[in-house]
This record gives structure tokens, sequence and C-alpha cells, in this order.
């Protein structure tokens, strides 16, 4: 038996005794993971991809509660819209209009509207009063039916939807150019590809050289995604077909190629079992997260890998090979995914159900399959294949020359106390932007696309020419039936109107004061002069009961209140969803409902998709910090559990924190913001590369004693082994994932893709740099063989399973 140490630490011992166990019982784990392997790939078979908007809401938030008590009858946020916009004239021709009819009627048979949500200015829930000689009231389409031919209608048609304030603005723009069509769709599962390929049908059917249409809203953003989802999975291949390529440039072996992409197979199965089983789908907008998750095993059978051959070139033994590789690289490798798992894990924190899908589903078990897909199958599975002819251990000239360089500097006198310097600046300005990185979006449109992308085009006109395609739901709740059609009631909607739309961004408001000014005005002949409110309760009632009653279909006024005027919504539309935006607006709604309280009536926050948005920005803004702290914690204890160092936990969160801020300082520069979508990759981020330092890490303290304690040379010798094998697999992910920017015509992908080759890099330097100088200072006592079983010069032959005979 290998000569050791007297002294080995607990877990050390604990580690040596599994992996003895494990190596004794090899037929029978692999018989398990085959097993395993089997069932897990049956349950991928019940994994889907979709979307659900109801994913996107943190159902804990008491602005989506009180959303969710209301959308049954006033709708919900999922909103697309859509501008009909002519270059020449304007939309008060009888062609155009037809247009408008046509578009309006298609969209309220795509599958998934909520019919109750379709609005336009030829929908027939949109009206107009007019009192007829004789004093009779009646209600009337804006457009009608038969739309007119004759110039002189069209004119009258124009003067009348201009002096009508339920369609000015908010149907038709200020210039009489552009026409606006609402529609609400329900929550549930959509196929947004099919809602994307109906909207894109009447484009190309209603556009010619003077009329264009813009679609913008939630439910077309997520069909552009779904667009491009196929784009998605050809990245991947590409990614795939070069990690594979580089993998036999660098190994130059059948098992240097194989052997990896077994367990990042076998890994992919288990993470799409572990989703299948629990019936959880998958949303492509978190589709990076698994893929670097795949990597990740990739990396950890580098590692594996380049051990093996380093074993074999000296040994000549295979079996031998592989059994010290599982056994000294067990520990830094169970840090490492339990690091990642539980990395992912934390994020369940923030209560956004897709969030914690991530977390629970598709997240943290994928991570935990490494465990045993890479440390514990493929040592085994390298001590049954054949022996390689070839057991030299290939080292590329120029990655030589680059750790030998680096191990000089980073152990030099001066060199060192440069690269701790650096990384202490590094992390005291990463930290002071984690804590001020920006809330939300950060620039008008969304940025998942491009800004010279349709969407982003069609978000600018639409906001130009209207009040705004965001809308913010206040909801009043009465105490009794009526009670919304009291003068006092009306007065204080009307002063919170005017207060609302002081705010810049601000661009309209629908409420049921509005209503009935504008009703009050269209029975006095539309004369200007009566745009007031209604005297009396009776009168305010009459005229908003004409305008129900006399609609051909029910329903026309919950655009305002429910059926019995207890219950109603306060629409605010706003010209853009940025973060401060929508803080400003929610500021304001609170500071005006609790500065005036309406008698009977119950100011409640908030619907619509600033809404909405305010509600998942303030979780995120709550959970997003204390995701990263317990990710940190996570890892500072995995660490100094596996070493029973302090000095070791915390050598590893500074080397950590130096590369993990990186993330926060790319979002803050590339002015991206903290939403739904940059929160798991910059908090899985914090913790992608942990496992670089810590095979860095572990492979000094067995290295020091081997150099008759001397930690300048076991640290150089590190950085020449492991590192080689960290420097390959950084270099080969970054490489890989580059050109995702150049490739990607979704600017989330596209700039995710840069941020994990930021992250990438910065864990990399940070491994083969900040933790070698850390060392090269303080000496820890830990790295200098105390407590930890170190092969020496001296060494029997390994005793080991009997090998169980195979066929090759």
């Amino acid at each position: 038996m290998t000569t050791e140490t007297t002294q080995k630490g607990l877990t050390d011992r604990i580690v040596e005794g599994y992996v003895a166990f494990l190596w004794r019982h090899r037929p029978a784990v692999l018989l398990v993971m085959v097993a395993l392997t089997a069932f897990w790939l049956y349950q991928a078979r019940y994994v889907e991809m979709y979307s659900q908007f109801s994913d996107l809401l943190p159902q804990g938030h008491p602005y989506i509660q009180a959303y969710n008590s209301h959308r049954e009858t006033f709708g919900g946020a999922n909103i697309i819209t859509l501008v009909l916009q002519v270059k020449d004239g304007d939309i008060f021709n009888t062609k155009t209009l037809e247009k408008i009819k046509y578009l309006t009627d298609q969209v309220d048979q795509i599958s998934g509207v909520d019919h109750n949500q379709v609005a336009s200015i030829s929908h027939v829930k949109i009206r107009n009063i007019k009192t007829l000689p004789g004093g009779l009231i009646r209600s009337y389409p804006v457009l009608p039916i038969d739309i007119p031919t004759d110039p002189k209608e069209l004119d009258t048609l124009k003067f009348e939807m201009f002096n009508n304030d339920i369609v000015f603005n908010k149907y038709v723009s200020a210039d009489g150019k552009a026409s606006l069509i609402f529609a609400g769709f329900n929550e549930e599962r959509l196929d947004y590809r099919e809602i994307h390929r109906e909207i894109m049908r009447l484009k190309s059917e209603v556009e010619d050289e003077n009329t264009k249409l813009y679609v913008a809203g939630e439910p077309m953003l997520k069909g552009w995604v779904w667009y491009f989802t196929n784009e998605i999975f050809l990245i991947f291949v590409f990614t795939g077909v070069f990690v594979v390529g580089a993998l036999a440039l660098y190994f130059r072996r059948f098992y240097g190629v194989v052997v990896p992409l077994i367990g990042a197979v076998i890994q992919g199965i288990w993470g799409l079992g572990w989703c299948g089983w629990w019936r959880s789908n998958l949303d492509p907008l978190i589709l990076v997260i698994p893929l670097l998750i795949t990597a990740r095993a990739v990396s950890h059978g580098v590692q594996m890998i380049e051990r093996y051959f380093e074993e074999l070139e000296t040994s000549q033994d295979q079996e031998r090979a592989a059994f010290l590789c599982m056994n000294e690289l067990f520990l830094p490798g169970f840090t490492g995914v339990i690091s990642d798992a539980g990395g992912i894990l934390v994020l369940a924190v923030a209560t956004i159900p897709l969030i914690r899908k991530l977390a629970f589903y598709s997240g943290s078990f994928w991570a935990l399959a490494n465990l045993f897909c890479i440390t514990h199958m493929m040592p085994i599975l390298l001590s049954y294949f054949p022996r390689p002819k070839r057991t030299e251990h290939f080292v590329p000239h120029w990655m030589q020359v680059t750790l030998t360089f680096i191990g000089r500097i980073t152990t030099g006198p001066i060199g060192r106390w440069v690269i701790l310097a650096t990384g202490f600046v590094i992390i005291g300005i990463g930290i002071r932007t984690a804590l001020t990185v920006p809330i939300g979006e950060q620039e008008a449109g969304s940025p998942l696309l491009w800004q010279d992308s349709h969407y982003n085009i069609s978000a600018r006109e639409i906001n130009k020419r209207f009040a705004g395609a965001n809308q913010l739901v206040i909801y009043l709740e009465g105490e009794r039936d009526h009670i919304l059609k009291e003068p006092y009631v009306l007065a204080t909607l009307e002063e919170m109107r005017r207060y609302m739309l002081e705010q810049e961004e601000a661009g309209d408001t629908r409420e049921l004061a509005t209503l009935a000014r504008n009703l009050n005005r269209l029975y006095h002949y539309n004369d200007p002069r009566w745009q007031v409110f209604p005297p009396d309760f009776a009168t305010a009632g009459n005229l908003i009961f004409v305008y129900e009653a006399s609609a051909p279909i029910s329903g026309v006024i919950l655009e305002y209140t429910d059926l019995v005027y207890k219950n109603g919504q306060f629409v605010v539309f706003y010209k853009d969803a940025k973060g401060d935006t929508i803080r400003e607006a929610i500021a304001r709604a609170k500071k005006f409902t609790a500065e005036h309280p309406i008698d009977g009536v119950h100011f409640r926050l908030a619907g619509g998709y600033i809404g909405a948005t305010a509600a998942l920005n303030e979780e995120i803004d709550a959970s997003e910090k204390k995701a990263t702290l317990l990710i940190i914690l996570t890892v500072y204890l995995l660490v100094f559990g596996s070493y029973g160092s302090f000095v070791a936990a915390n050598m590893v969160m500074v080397a950590l924190l130096a590369a993990g801020v990186a993330s926060y300082m790319y979002v803050s520069f590339k002015g991206i913001g903290m939403n739904i979508n940059s929160l798991p990759v910059t908090a899985v981020g914090m913790g992608i590369g942990v496992d670089y330092i810590l095979y860095v890490v572990d492979r000094v303290r067995r290295e020091v004693p081997l150099a008759g304690g001397d930690m300048i040379q076991g640290v150089k010798r590190a950085i020449s082994t492991t590192g080689m094998a960290v420097t390959f697999t950084a270099t080969t992910m970054i490489a890989g994932i580059i050109p995702w920017y150049f490739m990607s015509s979704l600017r989330f992908s596209a700039e995710m893709a840069i941020l994990l080759a930021i992250l990438l890099m910065t864990h990399w330097l940070s491994a083969l740099t900040l933790t070698p100088a850390m060392f090269s200072i303080f000496k820890p006592k830990f790295a200098r063989g105390e407590g930890v079983g170190v092969r020496v010069a001296e060494e029997e032959p390994l005793r080991v399973a009997p090998r169980v005979q195979t066929t090759h």
C-alpha cells in the first residue's frame, strides 16, 4: 500500500473509505447507473417545452394577488397591441378602415385569445352616444358595421372620433395616421409559435406600399423567442461540435473525446428525466442554464481524463490510474458539483414560478447528476476500457510555456502581491456595483431582442403615436353596489388622473370619470362646454346605463367597472416599461391613494403589464441579493466541510468573489439591468467556475508535501498539471460560446454568451493567478499535508479489486 502521512483529516478518511467501497463493487455500481439511466430516459419522454405567462408572476406578491382577484372580471396583462399605420393621408378611407375591421375580426379568432379583451374602433364594444331630435339617446359603434364610402361621411366619422375621448389617442392616433387594436390572451399554456404565425400572416395580408402593421406585447415577444428557438438549437449544436473538435485536438486519444461526452450525455438524460418525472416544462428563455450545466459535466470530465492520462504515463497501470483519478479528484469534484447544484437551488428563494422551476426541476438536480455521471462513473468506465496503446501524456507546448510563466508570476515576490491587490480592488468595485445594479429593463422595448428588430421598432412606433402600450391598473374595491357612480368618487378619480399624467412617460388614462365626462358631452350634442361631470348620481347613472344597455353585446362596461359598479379599474397607459418608469408610476399611485382615501372605496395595487412587471422587479430586487449571499454561504460551508479549514474556505471565497462579481459589472456596464432573464444567469455565474478554483486548491495541498513542504514548488506543480485541464476547459468553452454573439438573432442569448465567456475567463484567471498567489503569500497549514493522505516517492503496487473479465 502507498506510504502515507500518519495524520488524515476526517473528510479524507471518509472519502477514501467511500471510494474504496465503490471500487470493490464496481460492477454493481455500473449496473445501478445503467438502471437509473434507463429509468430517467423513460421519464424524459414526458418533457415538454412551452411557455406560460403565469410562470412570470410572483404569486405571493400583493400586486399579483390583487391582479388574480380581478383578472376574471377585467382581464389579464398578457396583451398584444397591433397598430395599422399609413404613410400618406390618414386612416379615414374605406380601404384602410376595412383592413382595421379585418384585423380585429381575425385577431379575435386566434387560439387562446380572450374575446372580452379584444378592442378597436371596429369592435362593437367601443361606442359612441348620439342624442337624436326629440331627446332620444342612442349608442352606436364608433365605426359603423357598413363602412362608409362617401368622403363626406368619412370626414364626419373622423370628426366624431377626434372628439371622442374614449377613442382619441387610445384607438386613433392624434395625427389620424394610425389605429390601434388590443387583444388579451389567456395565461395558461399557449402556442406562441401559432400566435406569431397568425400575426405574421395578417401582416403580409394588410401591408402595402402605404400601409405598415406594427405589433408588440408579451404574446408577440414570446412568439419571436419561439420563432428563433430552432436557431438556438443550431447554435447549441455548433458549440457541441466545437467542443468535440477541441477535445480531439487536445487529448488526441479516443478516450479523451468519448468519455467526457458519455458523461455529459448521461447527465443530460438524468436532467431531462427529472423534469419529465415532475412533468415540468422547459422554457426557451432558460435553456442556456441546462446547457451551461452540461458544459460543467464536460469540465469535470476533462479533469478526470487529464488526471487519468497523467497517472497512466507514470504508472503504466490502467486500473491504478483510474483508481487514483477517482480517489484524488472525488473531494474537489464532489464539492464543486454540490456547489453548482446548491447555487441553483437557492434561487428558490424567489417566488417567481419560472425561477422556482429552474431551481427545483431543470437546474439543481441536473447539476447534481454530475456527481454520479462524472465523479462516480467515469473512473469506473476507464478501469474497464482497454488500455490505450499510447500512454504518454500529450502537453501542448503553448500551454506549457504559458503555465510556467503564470507559475513564476504568481509565486514571485512582487507578482503575487500585485495579483492579490488587484483581486481585492476588483472585489471592492464589484460589490459596490452589485449593490447598485439597476433592477428592471433599462431601455424601451425588450432586451430579449436587438433594437433594430421588428418587435422593438413596433414598440417605439406604437408608443410614439399612442398613449402607450403598457398599462398600469389600479383596482377600486367598493363596499356597496353602484358606489362608483357617486360624484365624489368620480371627482377623486379625475384628480388622480391629473396627478398620474404629470409623469412624463404617462400617455393617458381609462377610467369611469373620463367616460362620464365624455358621455355628458355627447349627450349634449357634442358641445365641448358640457365635458364635465354629470351634476348628480342619477344623471351619471342614466348616461352610463344608456352606454351599456344599448350595446349589442354584454360587458362593454367592463373596461371601466364590473356590472354592478362596485369594483372598477383605473388604467394608466405608459410609453415604456423601464425600471425607473415603473418605480415612479407605483410610487405616484401609492402616494395618491394614501393621501386621497375615498369613503366606501378602497384602492388596491396593481394589475396590467406595468403592475405585473412591478411585482416581478420588486421580487427580483428582494431575492437577487438574498440568493447571491446564499450561494456564497453554500460554497463557503462546503469548502470548510470538505477541507476542515477556515483558511481554505476564506481563500476560495476571495477567489470566487473576484471572479463572480464580473457578472454584475457586465450587466451594469451594458445597461441590461437585473430582470427575470438575467437573474438566473448572474446568480449561477457566481459559482460557474468554482470547480476550477477547487481543483487547483486540492492539487496544491497534494503537491506541497510531495515537494518536501516547499510551498512555491508545490504551487508551480499544481499550476502546470491541474492548471492545464482548467486552461483547456476554460479556453474551449470561451471559444465555443463567443460565436453565439454573432450567430444569435436573440439579443439576450448574445449578451448572455458574452457574460458567460467573461465569467469563465475570470474564474479561470482567478483559479490560476489569485488562488496560487494567496497560497504563496499566506502558506496555509492545510496545504502542507497536515490532515491529508499524500503519496510519496516510494510506492508499492496499489491493491484494487480484481478485474472483471470483459471482452474489448
